[in-house]
């Protein structure tokens, strides 16, 4: 993992002491394997292996062996308004993690984890002028009380001193969760149903934060808003994306042939 120089900003320091304070003051639990001592174990970090940048989908950041397009790419019939890329697959004790701070109420594993998005925004040092954390609806955030993409993004921002919105792109309908949905279920479940504000996106490279990318539906829908507000340029990180078990990366490879 990244750690030389990860907390030489002021802000960011600081934002990571209050987070070591908290950790005094009740002992963490490690989000991925409940032992205590931390709230990211060494055990749980050496069990996320990064995704090889090197062989995914150079649109959606699926993995594909060999690079190219992904068995969804490859069949659209123009790029995406979005570059997505993700740290790790989503399995194993990520999983764990992922679940624990997104409805479990454990956040401070998003300070924690939220190195693996700067070690990946390191790697790619895309030209960015606004982070944007992926929306809740308002019925979402209020029974949640937060947003976990958010406290994702806020590392990330402090570290690279890049300017933070929860303004410029909102949910205004109240969707059904996407999980269990079908990639074509889940771009009509999320039709219009984001508004972003072109006053404050319009001529913007935008990076989106979110936890997991499973189809990319809400990434893309996003993107497809703020292109229309005028935003120039989109990208988004992910902690995690989910594979579907039943392509093997050579599957995926033999879809994308011409």
């Amino acid at each position: 993992m990244l750690k030389a120089g990860l907390y030489r900003r002021p802000a960011s320091f600081f934002y990571h002491t209050l987070w070591e304070a908290i950790d005094w003051l009740y002992p963490p639990y490690c989000g991925g394997c409940l032992q205590p001592g931390s709230r990211w174990c060494e055990s749980c970090n050496a069990n996320t292996p990064p995704i090889d940048q090197t062989q995914i989908c150079q649109y959606c950041g699926y993995p594909v062996a060999g690079g190219g397009l992904c068995f969804r790419c490859i069949e659209l019939s123009a790029p995406p308004p979005v570059t997505i890329r993700s740290y790790t697959t989503y399995q194993g004790p990520i999983r764990e993690a992922i679940h624990r701070f997104k409805y479990q109420k454990d956040i401070a594993l998003c300070e924690s984890l939220a190195i693996y998005l700067i070690e990946l925004f390191n790697r790619y040092k895309w030209e960015v002028d606004l982070i944007l954390p992926v929306p809740l609806s308002k019925e979402r955030k209020k029974e949640r009380g937060y947003n976990q993409s958010f406290l994702l993004a806020r590392p990330l921002s402090l570290h690279f001193m890049l300017p933070i919105s929860t303004k410029a792109i909102s949910r205004t309908i109240h969707t059904n969760t996407q999980v269990g949905l079908s990639a074509q279920q889940r771009t009509e479940n999320l039709t219009q149903a984001f508004q972003a504000q072109p006053s404050l996106v319009a001529g913007k490279r935008i990076l989106l934060i979110d936890d997991v990318a499973t189809t990319s539906s809400t990434l893309t829908a996003i993107a497809r808003t703020l292109v229309g507000a005028g935003a120039k340029q989109i990208f988004a990180l992910t902690l995690a994306r989910s594979v579907l078990q039943s392509h093997t990366h050579q599957e995926v490879q033999q879809n994308t042939q011409p």
